[in-house]
């Protein structure tokens, strides 16, 4: 039936058909059932070829081995060179592989194995899986095929149309998948998915922030330039001329900036990469870096935000100690006042964060803040903000007065 398949008029190559043998296996130290396709090392096939991704693919001189679903070695934690067991026999791993026509372990179980057709003749030798035996055979076998047609659009109703032909009798032994429903079954609740979106979504805050931490940066500096811009107001230089002046340079500062960060991005993005083809064994490490630089970006924020802020009150603060307040005072003053615009932050930034995220990450499960949490968010905030204020408004305020007074 599966020849008469490969040679219908709407086919336009075929892949395999293939034999496999369902056994218990040993991968990683964990039991696992396996599907084991059984391929001819010198054959390619024209359709659900493996694609590599590690090690080398079954052939001439590599000896018996299998090559491992890379879900199934990356969950497990297996390389090529380490070894499993397929029903009792011990085997080494010659390399990891991908391939579309399944979805990744464990989504997918029993879990995708290929190896060479010469193991089926070990693993049903005679006696193998006899009671008694002790030696564990093949609890299944099936056949497969995989199809390209002419035109990809009709791979439903294909599939419809060979469903009907199946005797009744026979049509629970068949599994018929078109990449249509491969694709959906990948797009609900798949780990990639939802991966993409939380990095999408922390992505759009990070941006966020980043904006606003160069806002910071380019108004302190400007605001420290009032010196350099009167100088050149008082030689002629215009208003107009100014701005210019003060744009190349920020936007040279901006290029300097891009070229570096491509430069870094492009050299982390291998290692970042990894961790994310590990991820039905460990899906949160690029969710959790992309927090952390979140939260490394927000301190650089708030430290920021705080030293101009402090920088920009020191004439006040001299001001304050002149009519009789201590240092302590003047830093006690300062601390209430910028912990006022840091509440009206926390009342304003936690649920608009909490919504950019939902709306970003739709699919996923929505963000929910329940009463105790965001107190216990808010009053973190809090605490580490006026930490963060207090100390270059202490260090501003034990400066000496005159020399601030006469600053300008």
């Amino acid at each position: 039936m599966l020849a008469v398949l490969a040679d219908a008029p709407e086919v336009a190559a075929a892949g395999g058909p293939w034999t496999g043998l369902v056994v218990d296996g040993e991968v990683g130290g964990a039991q696992v059932e396996l599907r084991v396709q059984l391929r001819d090392p010198a054959a390619v096939s024209a359709v659900d070829q493996p694609a590599m991704t590690s090690g080398r693919w079954l052939g001439a001189g590599t000896g018996a081995g299998v090559v491992l679903e890379d879900g199934l070695a990356a969950t497990l934690q297996v390389e090529p060179g380490d070894t499993v067991t397929l029903a009792g026999r011990p085997l080494p791993v010659l390399g990891t592989a991908m391939t579309l026509s399944t979805q990744r372990y464990p989504q997918e179980q029993p879990a995708l194995v290929w190896a060479d057709q010469a193991i089926a003749a070990d693993l049903r030798a005679p006696g193998r899986g006899d009671p008694g035996s002790g030696d564990p055979g093949p609890v299944g076998e099936f056949r497969w095929i995989a199809l390209r047609l002419h035109d990809p659009g009709q791979a439903e109703a294909f599939v419809r149309q060979v469903a009907a032909s199946l005797p009744a009798d026979t049509r629970e032994t068949w599994e018929l998948h078109s990449w249509q429903e491969r694709r959906a079954e990948e797009s609900q609740g798949s780990p990639i998915r939802a991966l993409a979106v939380a990095l999408l979504a922390a992505g759009t805050l990070l941006a966020g922030l980043t904006v606003a931490t160069a806002a910071l940066l380019v108004a302190g500096r400007m605001a420290g330039q009032l010196r350099q811009v009167g100088t050149l107001k008082a030689v002629g230089v215009t208003p107009a001329q100014v701005t210019w002046v003060l744009l190349v340079e920020y936007v040279s500062l901006a290029m300097v900036a891009t070229v570096v960060g491509v430069l870094v991005g492009t050299a982390l993005s291998p290692v970042l990469a990894q961790s994310v083809v590990t991820l039905y064994g460990g899906p949160q490490a690029p969710p959790i870096i992309a927090a952390t630089v979140l939260l490394a970006l927000a301190a650089v924020n708030a430290v920021v935000t705080a030293t101009f802020a402090a920088r920009d009150n020191a004439r006040n603060h001299a001001i304050i100690r002149v009519l009789g307040a201590t240092p302590a005072q003047t830093t006690a003053a300062f601390l209430v006042a910028q912990l006022t615009s840091c509440l009206l932050a926390i009342v304003i930034g936690i649920p608009l964060g909490v919504t950019i995220f939902n709306t970003v990450g739709a699919g996923l499960a929505a963000v929910q803040l329940s009463a105790p949490v965001y107190a216990a968010v808010a009053g973190s905030t809090i605490v580490f903000y006026a930490l963060v204020v207090s100390l270059p408004a202490r260090v501003l305020s034990s400066r000496q007065i005159a020399p601030v007074l006469g600053y300008e």
